[in-house]
């Protein structure tokens, strides 16, 4: 096995090394990040809405299409305002 200091990567997220019994040995990361892998169904509900809610507030109350949102951005790109992302 490879001496610790000689492993790199480049992965966005946290490498975990376990020993044969499912014990964890060491966690190594790129940079100053130390990310880990979480499912959707273990985020908390209360994370989800307000990532949510800070992106679009009426997300949950439209069919699919926000015609305010649209709207409001016609407008404003029509006023010489900026246009697009």
């Amino acid at each position: 096995m490879p001496s610790l200091s000689d492993i790199q990567t480049n992965f966005k997220e946290s490498s975990v090394i376990y020993d044969r019994e499912g014990g964890q040995l060491y966690t190594f990361h790129g940079g100053d990040e130390n990310r880990q892998y979480i499912p959707y169904d273990q985020i908390n509900i209360r994370m989800t809405q307000a990532i949510v809610a800070m992106e679009d507030q009426r997300f949950f109350s439209n069919i699919g299409f926000d015609f305010f949102g649209i709207a409001r951005s016609a407008i404003t790109c029509a006023m010489g305002g900026q246009c697009g992302g």
